[in-house]
């Protein structure tokens, strides 16, 4: 074979395969299709992933709402105790009867229990906003809503603790 041949050979190969313009653009068409095709693929991966760090997020708020409201719970129990222990030594000490204190110490270990009850119950309550959410925003929205009420429930009690406290000041003559 002569050296022009060669030279000229893959020159015919490919002009006998020339696609026609019709088929070129078909052939564009389709690789725009699948080029879009994989891009909104792509793009449901990412919002997929999106909305899974935002339910471990919330979850995340929920327990850490969780283990701060039962250390604060948990003072105020212990205030509760030395409050406890303040009216009984009062009244042995200077014979001075403060029911109404006691009274209303019941009502701070009542508050105090309602807002443990709202506590454990968290969890549940969240696992089950996360499944019943149609989107993450809605989920959060209601997960704040429901501590907020957990929230509301300790200040609750601790008002009563500082009506106990303020009772017993009152019952010593201290305050009116």
């Amino acid at each position: 074979m002569s050296l022009a041949a060669l030279l000229f050979a893959p020159a015919y190969s490919v002009m006998a395969h020339e696609e026609t313009p019709a088929e070129r653009k078909a052939d564009a068409l389709l690789r725009r299709d699948e080029k879009r095709a994989n891009i909104a693929e792509k793009r449901e991966q990412k919002q997929d992933a999106r909305e899974e760090r935002r339910a471990d997020l919330i979850e995340k708020f929920a327990d850490h709402s969780t283990t701060v409201f039962t250390r604060i719970l948990d003072r105020m129990d212990s205030l509760a105790d030395k409050v406890e222990s303040r009216i009984e030594r009062i009244e042995d000490v200077k014979d001075i009867e403060l029911t109404d204190a006691k009274s209303k110490l019941s009502d701070v270990r009542e508050d105090m229990e309602d807002a443990r009850d709202q506590i454990e119950s968290l969890s549940g309550d969240v696992n089950h906003i996360l499944n019943d959410a149609d989107t993450t925003k809605e989920a959060f929205e209601q997960t704040r809503s429901v501590v907020s009420e957990v929230r509301a429930a300790i200040k609750d009690a601790h008002k009563s603790l500082v009506e106990a406290i303020k009772a017993i000041k009152v019952g010593l003559g201290l305050e009116e």
